[in-house]
């Protein structure tokens, strides 16, 4: 079962009115989370530092429009529409 699929279970779970389940699966989450530290920094270090300069370099606006990406990898591998 993929992340999405079980994702999807896990919401049909909790669409209910029931207050004292919807408190139980809180605090089994909450529990769980401090048992299961940020999975970023189980990154190798080089990746974390590959990606906060990512971030940085967003911040300060230096993007990269999606269509010119597009367009400059459909010219390197010579691809149509």
């Amino acid at each position: 079962m993929g992340a999405i699929e079980l994702r999807n279970k896990i919401m049909q779970l909790l669409n209910t009115d029931n207050i004292s389940y919807l408190k139980e699966v809180f605090d089994f989450a909450e529990k769980n989370k401090l048992q299961h530290p940020d999975t970023f920094q189980e990154l190798p270090t080089p990746i974390q530092e590959l990606l906060l300069e990512s971030a940085a370099q967003a911040d300060r606006g230096e993007l990269t429009p999606h269509d010119k990406v597009t367009e400059e990898v459909r010219k390197k591998y010579n691809l149509t529409k």
